[in-house]
């Protein structure tokens, strides 16, 4: 495979870039997939003339090196150029949630004005055609909106570049955090973090000059971003992005784009999984053939076993190589990844006592079938230039399999977050990123528990969510929509009482939730040796995710209590809240 020479001699993200459009200016660097699958195809010089052309717009609304901008815009070849654009300008941008409704009131638009006015930035791009009703959105937002015609791009020299004075340190770009555990924080991520980032993964994944990268993840997400824009670009390959909601719609629309592209590269979250294996139907597999698909990247929330087996199972026939399937595990702090299961391996299954793992923090492994057990899934090996260790609560580092918290030190590790020095300060101890997982490591593997915020405490015994939130999802097999469990405080028993809501893909009658509400009940006592406060079953749409499509089980518990509040009575699985 033949890949560009080191990038130590780089100082920015555009260096390369440039090198690029030099060396290949009719290569074709991104195909868009519309949401009515129209495919828009963008060569190497197209996207550097359009990216130019935002670097200028930028340049006559006087933002200059350094400055932050916010890009608001929705799936298009508009964000990435904006993007680039924003970093040839020597400007650090940053990808705000898409906007599906830009009028006032809506989720996405309340999102966008939350974050412009957190971060107090006074520059936002969008997309041309766009621009008046973004300016109305954020009439209240001290920030100044404005775009570029594009249709000047055909006018820009390939050369026609003011390259800033870069320093490698310099940022490059603010990475907004999901916000599992609170609110959203801006990840300053430098210029050589992610040159360090993609120099390591074209050492360990099979993925280079000429593959394709395919996608469907928003690009404001750190998986999309890195792994649909900055790797295939700074990589010689090229990537084939899907519109979100064309592919939650129709996920066979990413199938398509593999066969059709010859894609070599998915990486995507775990319910993904679950959505492909169930969504779509044999009569649309017909004549695909997956058989280039050299690496299906499982990361951005806990791993399933279970749900990477049924995927490969159902797909195997269409030529899937179940060596393609990888797990891993990374954080925006880190520009993405931190850990990986090795190409053409499956990764390797942990079934640990779970009487070991909630009294004693530790990783027992079990063989005995009666046993109880908790299954954790590798996350896989350190990335090269990463190091981590697992501490108890007074920083003591913890051996292997013994349960602590994980922290990080790295190459392409974050600079802090933007405008909260406090809240950076908080997670760095000596030169170590305190992430906020509880893991463990055995056999040089990294495995993760859960997140430290979400653990539940109830009567002395470690109780994880992901835990009892398997059981539920069983339980309700193909009825089960998000189901989200969380602790509350119980002061007549003084101690965390465990609530869990789950979402009904099809609402049941109250005599058959009675019954299943009994059937979990049964379960959560027996094996994790716990009693639940509360099961709600609500209406699709009630439990709250992250813009990527993690729980964000601090907010649901929020919303619990606070309708909560406003209910006289409670009654377990009767209560059906909308």
């Amino acid at each position: 495979m033949n890949y560009p020479m080191s990038f130590e001699k780089f100082q920015s993200i555009p260096d390369v870039l440039h090198e690029r459009v030099q060396r290949s200016p009719d290569a074709t660097a991104f195909v868009l997939m519309e949401t009515d699958e129209t495919a828009h195809e963008i060569s190497n010089s197209q996207l550097w003339s359009e990216s130019l052309c935002y670097a200028q717009a930028l340049k006559e609304n006087h933002v200059g090196h350094g400055d932050l901008v916010h890009l608001v815009f929705n799936h298009s070849s508009d964000v990435i150029a904006a993007f680039i654009g924003s970093m040839l300008r020597g400007a650090v941008p940053s990808i705000l949630p898409y906007l599906t409704s830009s009028s006032s009131g809506s989720a996405s638009g309340n999102r966008v004005k939350e974050l412009i006015e957190r971060t107090n930035v006074s520059a936002t791009l969008t997309a041309q055609d766009s621009c008046d009703s973004v300016r109305e959105l954020l009439s209240e937002c001290e920030t100044k909106v404005f775009s570029t015609a594009l249709t000047e791009a055909e006018s820009v020299s390939v050369d026609g570049w003011e390259r800033p004075d870069y320093q490698g340190q310099d940022l490059a770009y603010i990475q907004f955090t999901s916000g599992t555990t609170g609110p959203p924080r801006g990840v300053m991520l430098s210029h050589r973090a992610v040159l360090n980032f993609v120099d390591v993964c074209r050492g360990i994944f099979p993925f280079g000059a000429g593959d394709v990268s395919v996608g469907w993840l928003p690009l404001y997400h750190d998986m999309g971003l890195v792994g649909q824009v900055l790797w295939p670009l700074m990589l010689d390959a090229s990537s084939v992005s899907i519109a979100p909601n064309r592919w939650i719609r129709r996920p066979i629309s990413l199938f398509k784009a593999v066969h059709r592209y010859r894609g070599t590269m998915t990486w995507m979250p775990n319910f993904a999984f679950t959505h492909c294996q169930r969504s779509i139907r044999d009569a649309d597999l017909q004549s695909l053939d997956l058989s280039s698909w050299k690496v299906i990247g499982n990361g951005s929330e806990s791993v399933s076993f279970d749900c990477m087996s049924a995927f490969a199972d159902r797909f195997e026939a269409n030529g899937l190589s179940r060596g393609a399937l990888l797990s891993g595990y990374g954080l925006a702090e880190n520009v993405l990844g931190v850990t990986r299961t090795n190409p053409g391996e499956e990764p390797r299954v942990d079934r640990i006592s779970l009487k070991a793992l909630q009294e004693k923090n530790l990783a027992v492994p079990v063989e005995d079938p009666e046993c109880e057990t908790r299954v954790v899934v590798s996350c896989g090996f350190l990335t090269p230039g990463t190091e981590i260790k697992i501490v108890d609560d007074q920083g003591r580092l913890l051996d292997d399999r013994r349960v602590g918290t994980v922290l990080l030190r790295s190459r392409s590790l974050f600079s802090g977050y933007y405008n909260q020095p406090e809240r950076t300060e908080q997670v760095m101890r000596d030169g170590w990123f305190d992430t906020g997982d509880l893991g463990y490591m055995a056999n040089q593997e990294l495995f993760i528990c859960d997140r430290k915020k979400d653990l539940m405490i109830v009567r002395g015994i470690n109780v994880y969510p992901e835990a009892l939130e398997a059981v539920v999802q069983e339980e309700m097999g193909q009825n089960a929509g998000r189901v989200v469990a969380f602790g509350v405080d119980d002061k007549v028993q003084g101690t965390e009482a465990p609530v869990i809501v789950c979402e009904q893909r099809r609402p049941l009658g109250r005599e058959d939730l009675s019954q299943l509400s009994l059937k979990i009940r049964q379960r959560l006592a027996e094996e994790i040796n716990i009693t639940l406060r509360e099961i709600l079953f609500v209406p699709r749409g009630w439990v709250h995710v992250t813009t990527s499509g993690k729980l964000a089980r601090q907010v649901n518990r929020e919303k619990y209590l606070k309708q909560l509040e406003d209910q006289e009575t409670v009654h377990d699985e009767q209560l059906n809240w909308g």
